[in-house]
């Protein structure tokens, strides 16, 4: 068999597979209901997203989706607006953050 026949057989299989994964990555993504990420559930019914090893935060994470839910309605929400203010405490350590000072453009410019 010639080399030019045998890599071109390859990268033909090797197109026909990823054809083959996208398809069943968009039929999984239409059977979960289109979330991109399926959400693993452990035997006692509980979601990863909604367990946090420091404690439940099931509260919170339904809270978080809700907004998600909201879409741009959210920016104005005063309960998102907590919700997102308290994951971010949590996320960072308490650690508060702000613009770094930029001399050329005065404080916080980019």
């Amino acid at each position: 068999m010639d080399l030019r026949v045998f890599a071109r057989s390859a990268a033909v299989l090797v197109v026909g597979i990823a054809l083959i994964a996208a398809i069943q990555a968009i039929a999984r993504l239409d059977r979960d209901g289109g979330s991109p990420t399926a959400v693993r559930t452990s035997v006692n019914g509980d979601s990863e997203h909604d367990r946090d090893p420091n404690g439940d935060r099931g509260d919170e994470a339904s809270a978080l989706q809700r907004c998600n839910d909201l879409g741009l309605a959210a920016e104005t929400d005063a309960t998102c607006k907590s919700v997102w203010l308290a994951n971010r405490t949590r996320f960072l350590g308490g650690k508060s953050w702000t613009a770094p000072v930029n001399p050329d453009h005065g404080e916080g410019a980019p």
